[in-house]
């Protein structure tokens, strides 16, 4: 008997190896550029999967076929404060349902998987910069942590 096929082989680790990848390919080169795996913004509150500083801070957030969405909303908050820059990597099942949760100024990725369990990331919605960035929020995420009330 032939084992079945998951619906989606690759995990978070596979798909952000694949961005990363695509990323650096994007930024050869360029001497100002720093990319951090798995960012916590606002203390305790949310995570980026890959936070990239190039002039920018832009988080990419991967969401997988595995996952579910239900902390999506409470991310999107703290992102919506704390990030100029906002990429959403998502599973092609999450992307109909969730799509209109997605803020305008966020860019989307679909994960697509090749027929040997290959990834492509595929480019959906180009956006601009966000225009609600907390610039206390963001000052002390860079490092302005003493805060005056």
């Amino acid at each position: 008997m032939q084992a079945c096929k998951p619906y989606f082989q690759n995990n978070e680790s596979t798909i952000r190896g694949a961005l990363k990848s695509k990323l650096l390919r994007r930024q050869a080169g360029e001497a100002d550029v720093l990319a951090i795996d798995e960012l916590g913004l606002a203390p305790a509150k949310s995570r980026v999967d890959v936070a990239v500083f190039n002039g920018h801070l832009h988080g990419y957030k991967i969401k997988s076929a595995g996952e579910n969405l239900l902390r999506l909303p409470a991310q999107l908050r703290t992102y919506s404060e704390a990030l100029e820059k906002l990429t959403f990597v998502m599973a092609t099942r999450h992307i109909s349902a969730e799509v209109g949760l997605i803020l305008e100024w966020c860019d989307l990725i679909e994960i697509i998987e090749g027929p040997r369990g290959g990834i492509k990331l595929k480019m959906l919605r180009r956006s601009n910069l966000n225009p609600n960035v907390n610039l206390y929020i963001f000052a002390y995420f860079c490092g302005g942590r003493k805060r005056k009330n």
